[in-house]
């Protein structure tokens, strides 16, 4: 019971939700006043310019069902007008990167328009290369977690892991958000 009480259980997209949020660049700004005092007053809001480029890295390996990846994507649908990065690319993987797909914020996800393609099994070393290459601000990888290697350990971006029924996944590098089955639990 004190367990529970000192680590509650929150949904997965609560905790990522919290987690991106911290990326957001907030601050007031005079360029966009608060409306309700104009024109007695002109005062600053709160306003956020978003985040520069982010990379979603899909494990679309044959362990990896297409419910796993339609939830995946039906949360990036979610994140994205919260954290409202310039640029979101959508690569799926397995022991190569097979696609890339990049949206605006104002694009809708949907898992029928994106060609994930993949089904071998899973190695990270070209994820690596592509992020050396493409440099973006966050990295998210989804995937079981079931890989052969891990050798991101020396990248100097941030990194969260979203690690689909694999409890037993670690990490020394990132952010590791862990769900269970399908249903949403953490």
């Amino acid at each position: 019971m004190l367990d529970n009480i000192l680590n509650p259980k929150l949904p997965w997209q609560v905790i990522l939700q919290d987690k991106m949020n911290s990326y957001r660049e907030e601050d007031y700004s005079l360029e966009y006043p608060d409306e309700e005092y104009l024109p007695n007053m002109y005062i600053p809001t709160l306003h956020s310019e978003g985040m520069g480029n982010i990379n979603i890295y899909v494990d679309t390996s044959g362990s990896v069902s297409k419910e796993q990846i339609n939830i995946a994507i039906t949360e990036i649908n979610n994140l994205k007008h919260t954290i409202n990065p310039r640029l979101i690319s959508l690569i799926s993987f397995d022991t190569e990167i097979h696609t890339q797909n990049t949206f605006t914020c104002d694009d809708l996800l949907e898992a029928k328009d994106i060609n994930l393609r993949g089904g071998g099994g899973t190695c990270l070393k070209e994820v690596s290369k592509h992020i050396i290459k493409h440099n973006p601000e966050l990295i998210l990888i989804i995937t079981d977690g079931l890989v052969s290697t891990i050798p991101l350990h020396t990248l100097d971006i941030d990194l969260i892991w979203i690690i689909q029924n694999n409890s037993k996944f670690t990490c020394s590098k990132g952010t590791i958000i862990h769900i269970k089955d399908t249903n949403y639990d953490n």
